[in-house]
């Protein structure tokens, strides 16, 4: 994690003829749409939320505000949003203002006051409509190839994905739709990555702010290892944040083109799971079944 010592600049002493000083530039830090903002001394009980005049908060709960890390000041969301961290300093009083008849010609001023000083952590938890989740080597990065210009790496080990990868869907160019959506490939879970195995809680905070998940599942492997990764994916989603595994979601039954146990696996999703959730047999690789994926998550999107 990098640290940075920011500072905005310093007002002007007033002049002659009662002329005012110059107040201070802003210091406007630009961050991407997700940033979350942490006051990392509140831990120490030494808040100071007193100069936050202007902030926009994202709707949340209370309990929400409470991190190991800090305490929440805000989310920044959305494409312009603002929110002021640290108040400048007021300014100080001239020699005129203590003019009186007994002192014509004053020479005491108020020095102008110091601006807040905070230490803040700033984190990005990636925004996108959907998040692709699955076990490593599962064929993530190569769905999102298939269906965006997105470029993750893609090579046959464990953990190809070392962060999140974001791409553009365009529904025109492939069902004569005009919705645009946005799909993170969020890299691989494992069992236990909520108590923050493998990558844990690196990844998981990741999929808390996608509209639908797409589960992509490996039907290559041994019998029955498709369900089984379904089931472990869930729980994990599960204890990170109750309620995450039931939000909007489907299924894509990755590797279809691949022989072994590809069709007893597809058949043992069906059986198990087709009541419950939409399941979609996928070659990513081919990028063949792909368009009824897009077509599925374009109508199911808010």
């Amino acid at each position: 994690m990098s640290s940075h010592n920011l500072k905005a600049e310093n007002g002007r002493p007033g002049m002659s003829a009662k002329r005012h000083g110059r107040n201070g530039s802003d210091l406007v830090v630009r961050v991407p749409p997700g940033t979350v903002v942490r006051e990392l001394d509140a831990i120490n009980g030494s808040n100071g939320f007193e100069g936050l005049l202007e902030m926009e908060m994202s709707d949340m709960k209370m309990e929400d505000h409470l991190s190991p890390r800090g305490i929440l000041v805000c989310e920044l969301n959305r494409n312009g949003q603002r929110a002021e961290v640290a108040q400048g300093g007021g300014g100080g009083r001239g020699n005129v203002a203590f003019k009186s008849s007994q002192n014509r010609s004053p020479t005491t001023a108020d020095p102008g006051e110091q601006g807040q000083r905070r230490r803040l952590e700033l984190e990005l938890k990636t925004i996108a409509d959907v998040g692709l989740v699955g076990l490593p080597n599962a064929g993530k990065s190569t769905f999102l190839r298939a269906v965006s210009s997105a470029k993750p790496k893609v090579a046959s080990y464990p953990f190809t994905t070392l962060r999140p990868h974001i791409g553009v869907v365009n529904a025109d160019g492939k069902l004569q739709d005009k919705r645009i959506f946005t799909v993170a490939d969020i890299p691989g879970l494992i069992e236990g990555a909520h108590d923050n195995r493998g990558l844990g809680h690196e990844f998981l905070r990741h999929i808390e702010r996608t509209a639908f998940l797409v589960y992509v599942l490996d039907v290559s492997g041994e019998e029955g290892s498709a369900i089984k990764a379904f089931n472990v994916l869930q729980n994990e989603l599960e204890k990170h944040e109750p309620g995450l595994s039931q939000r909007s979601r489907c299924i894509v039954a990755n590797k279809m083109d691949s022989g072994g146990a590809v069709v007893e696996n597809l058949n043992d999703l069906l059986d198990e799971l087709g009541c419950q959730i939409d399941i979609f047999p996928v070659s990513a690789r081919f990028e063949t079944g792909v368009e009824d994926v897009i077509r599925h998550i374009s109508e199911s999107l808010p």
